[in-house]
């Protein structure tokens, strides 16, 4: 089965096919003006929408026009009024793509999107049909997560923990906007770590 991804968060346009274990990642962080902290969600909506189509087209040309399904986020979590207009550019493109070759369209949230990527990373597959506890660390997020498998879900998901001030992410990204980083400052603050 081949499934083609679309993941349009606050700071990365990403696109991906996943075929018998076969996965292509094609992504690109959004601009930040130097020295900003941040980008408004009109300007990310904005370069969204000027990155996905070369990058559609990269990873189609790389893998074909073909698809059994597309899968796409389309809000930060699976609660009542999580909503973030970046993701609308993504579920656009994901949506016409499907409707266009015929197939099932995938919905998810961004952070099923973050608890996937960490077991396939970990090549922990399992959790995906045992309950587990996952902690999501993130630009806006810093929780402790009690995940239990569904059959209509990749996971039911609730929150049992976190900060209620600064996120780790964000302390991350203001501690290298600090010492004169580029945002968002998580990669280049461990590289920085590493000399």
């Amino acid at each position: 089965m081949k499934c083609i991804g679309f993941d349009t968060s606050n700071y990365t346009t990403s696109v991906a096919s996943f075929s018998e274990g076969k996965q292509i990642n094609i992504g690109k962080l959004l601009p930040v003006p130097e020295s900003a902290k941040g980008l408004r969600q009109s300007d990310a909506l904005f370069h969204h929408i000027r990155a996905l189509p070369d990058l559609t087209s990269e990873l189609i040309h790389s893998v074909g026009c073909g698809a059994d399904a597309v899968a796409v986020s389309v809000s930060p979590r699976r609660a009542e009024g999580s909503y973030m207009p970046c993701f609308l550019a993504g579920h656009t493109v994901a949506h016409t793509l499907a409707k266009g070759l015929g197939v099932e369209l995938y919905i998810f949230s961004h952070q099923e999107g973050h608890l996937a990527a960490a077991a396939y990373s970990a090549n922990s597959q399992v959790i995906f049909h045992t309950p587990f506890l996952a902690w999501h660390l993130s630009g806006g997020t810093t929780e402790l997560l009690h995940c239990v498998p569904s059959d209509d879900l990749p996971f039911r998901v609730e929150c049992i923990g976190g900060t209620r001030d600064i996120s780790a992410g964000q302390c991350v990204d203001r501690a290298g906007v600090a010492l004169g980083l580029q945002f968002p400052c998580g990669i280049a603050l461990e590289k920085l770590s590493l000399e």
